[in-house]
């Protein structure tokens, strides 16, 4: 069957195959954030020669189907509703936004007035979450991620969040398949957290290594480390860190007010009231600083979180054009903008 018919057929089956998980293990009901607001900088070669133009990596197809963007939605529908999903997104990028919120009716767009980073955009979407569902649970989705089996992915984040609740925050690591040092590295420490038994599936590290299971507490994190960290990172079985989180949205809100409590001050007090992209919010937002959620967030306080493996989904963060082509080389698909940017080293970049 032709590639591009079948991504059309999931595409369309997504719709109506969410996993229908309405409540966690304590009740809470699952809701969907879709980080969608970035540049996508490091394939903006690619972008160039696939569509000729500047646009944003999320509104890319790199393999002449979908875009990135249209992919995470409808990966977010495999988990919950459309009236259960918050999109991130800036008001630079309207043209491209246009036709996909068109399709998108029931879904809700938190446009922002600047870029100021994946932890500024978190504390919004979860503000504004918890305004409507106090308990609500978050799964947050970045969109520019690839991964080989959809359906795998959805089923392993709905088993953790049916075994987890509000209180909880837990990380989607994959298994590492080579010592990459453009990947963040989570260090996974003890087995056996509650849920482990409900959860069980088998990490896929790759042939020869044994991947953990379940949910584990969080060693420490390993961000841009240098070619040998990252080998030791890979050689101790640490995990690719996705920026994939399960959290509940009043517990994200805590967690970004511990460590940024000037922007959780300015933003505060609009996020979560329905009219937020008016003046006084948009002038408090462009004052935040730009804020890593990784980095500045998580890394303070890995005591308080789990992770919990990927099983066999080929997940890949498509940052660069080196990782956009190892994925469609291993779907065994060539697209012709390769010959194009390979002779010039760019594809080989990290």
């Amino acid at each position: 069957m032709d590639p591009h018919a079948m991504r059309a057929g999931a595409r369309e089956a997504s719709r109506s195959t969410a996993r229908g998980l309405t409540a966690t293990r304590t009740g809470a009901r699952l809701w969907t954030l879709i980080l969608a607001g970035g540049d996508g900088r490091r394939l903006r070669g690619l972008v160039r020669e696939v569509h000729g133009d500047e646009r944003p990596k999320q509104f890319a197809a790199p393999d002449g189907g979908t875009t990135l963007l249209e992919r995470t939605l409808d990966r977010a529908q495999l988990l919950a509703p459309p009236e259960r999903a918050v999109v991130m997104v800036r008001h630079e990028h309207a043209s491209w936004l246009a036709g996909v919120r068109a399709d998108r009716g029931a879904m809700r767009w938190l446009v922002q007035p600047a870029e100021r980073g994946t932890a500024v955009a978190i504390l919004w979407g979860a503000l504004w979450i918890a305004a409507r569902d106090p308990g609500a649970v978050l799964a947050i989705l970045p969109s520019d991620h690839h991964f080989s089996d959809e359906d795998a992915f959805a089923d392993h984040v709905a088993a953790v969040a049916a075994v987890t609740g509000p209180d909880d925050t837990v990380l989607f690591g994959a298994p590492a398949t080579s010592p990459d040092a453009g990947y963040g590295w989570i260090e996974v420490g003890e087995a056996g957290t509650a849920g482990c038994e409900a959860v069980g599936r088998a990490g896929s590290a790759g042939p020869g290594r044994a991947g953990p299971r379940g949910l584990h507490s969080v060693r420490s994190f390993h961000e841009k480390p240098s070619p040998d960290e990252a080998a030791a990172c890979f050689a101790r079985g640490d995990l690719w860190n996705t920026l994939v989180v399960l959290s509940g949205a009043r517990r994200l809100v805590r967690l970004v007010a511990s460590a940024l409590p000037e922007v959780a001050d300015a933003i505060g007090p609009h996020g979560a009231r329905e009219d937020a992209a008016g003046p006084l919010f948009s002038r408090a937002f462009e004052g935040c600083a730009a804020a890593d959620f990784s980095g500045r967030v998580l890394e303070r306080v890995p005591e308080d979180l789990l992770v919990s493996p990927l099983p066999a989904v080929g997940w890949a963060d498509w940052g660069t054009p080196a990782r956009v082509l190892r994925s469609l080389r291993e779907a065994g698909v060539r697209p012709a903008w390769a010959d194009a940017l390979e002779p010039a080293g760019v594809a080989s970049t990290r």
